[in-house]
């Protein structure tokens, strides 16, 4: 059984429908990216799984039904989100953010866990008495993630973490999401404008168009596909 399962899923905001019968899945400890076009649906994809919208069909994670839970029960079954955005609180320190991040957990390892997520991101330890309102782009995207790390989740869930970063940092969020994912065996679901790197990081992927699955299949399969390679790898 996958760890995230989704059938004939349909999603909107409203009236207005997004997704029109997605298929897809996850398994444990996997890296799957979901590309496409702006509007094609990948964050509406997130956010159906999250609970943050309504959304129809057939989701399941961890065998169990997620379609009367909302975003803070999927949150307590160990989904994390980061959405666009980064979402941190910026009138809290980072040290305030990122323990509200292990507000789920009711177990002893916390303390160590923040010391990890130090030792993944050192600039937060240094600004860690800072407002995060205060960071610049890359060290929000660095604090949303970390705080995600905090609740030690099963699955994470990543809305274009690159967006907006100079390419020197965009890099080393990609090796520190790939480090997390070996490290913490935490399933990722990736949504990524930039389609080279979430292929190379990726163990599988979905090109979304018009709220439906194009193309699906490992990621090096993908970067072979003639309409992928010309659609959104440039070549």
């Amino acid at each position: 059984m996958p760890l995230l399962d989704l059938v004939k899923v349909s999603a909107g905001y409203g009236h207005r429908r997004v997704l029109h019968g997605v298929d897809l899945c996850v398994e444990e400890g996997e890296i799957v990216a979901i590309l496409g076009a702006n509007g094609a649906g990948k964050t509406t994809t997130l956010r159906a799984i999250s609970g943050a919208i309504h959304r129809a069909g057939q989701i399941t994670f961890l065998g169990r039904s997620l379609l009367g839970s909302s975003a803070s029960d999927a949150a307590r079954l160990g989904i994390a989100h980061v959405p666009e955005g980064r979402g941190t609180m910026g009138q809290l320190t980072v040290a305030e953010n990122l323990q509200l991040g292990a507000y789920v957990r009711r177990d002893r390892g916390i303390t160590s866990d923040l010391e990890r997520v130090f030792t993944y991101f050192p600039v937060l330890r240094e600004r860690r008495r800072q407002y995060a309102g205060t960071l610049s782009g890359g060290e929000q995207q660095m604090l949303a993630i970390g705080r995600a790390v905090m609740a030690r989740p099963k699955l994470v869930l990543l809305d274009e973490p690159s967006l907006g970063l100079a390419p020197l940092v965009a890099r080393r969020i990609f090796e520190l999401i790939g480090t997390i994912n070996r490290d913490l065996r935490s399933a990722v679901v990736l949504v990524e404008q930039n389609a080279v790197a979430a292929l190379d990081i990726s163990h599988r992927a979905y090109v979304l168009e018009s709220g439906r699955v194009a193309v699906s299949g490992a990621s090096t399969e993908l970067k072979a596909h003639d309409g992928v390679r010309r659609s959104y790898l440039g070549y």
